[in-house]
């Protein structure tokens, strides 16, 4: 294993952009959504001197908020989930949020795509312990699993 930054303390999860060169994490408590820019396969770009990493804050929230896993969707934009207020946050590559979507339950933890059109998402609820399915406005991509 090669770490790739250090100092943050509650990474929970992670992205790989439509065109391979962004990663997005999400780090659960200090509710951030991080970027750092891919230089290589499995490497990012280096800190610059005096620096914990390279990663900048793509997006953020104030207030009761944790952020759990994130999704990337086919335009680029990351959907997290958003504990405690119930929510499942999508923000472009720019930091914007683009779109807020109330979830039935208080504990979205995970959101991955399927269907015909990428546009079925399914997600996990932790404090039932159940997965729903809904259609999403905009296609997400499939995992990246290897």
């Amino acid at each position: 294993m090669v770490e790739l930054t250090f100092s943050l303390v509650s990474l929970h999860g992670c992205g790989l952009s439509p065109d391979g060169t962004l990663r997005s994490v999400a780090d659960t408590e200090g509710v951030r959504l991080w970027a750092f820019d891919v230089e290589a396969p499995g490497g990012l770009r280096a800190p610059e001197p005096f620096r914990p990493h390279s990663g900048r804050v793509n997006a953020g929230l104030l207030g009761n908020a944790r952020f759990d896993r994130v999704a990337v969707l086919a335009r680029g934009n990351i959907a997290v989930a958003t504990l405690t207020t119930g929510s499942m946050t999508a923000c472009s590559p720019a930091g914007d949020r683009v779109r807020e979507v109330t979830m039935p339950e208080g504990y979205p933890t995970t959101m991955g795509f399927g269907g015909p059109e990428m546009r079925t998402a399914s997600i996990t609820f932790s404090d039932m312990g159940r997965v729903g399915m809904m259609q999403w406005p905009e296609p997400g991509l499939k995992l990246h699993c290897g």
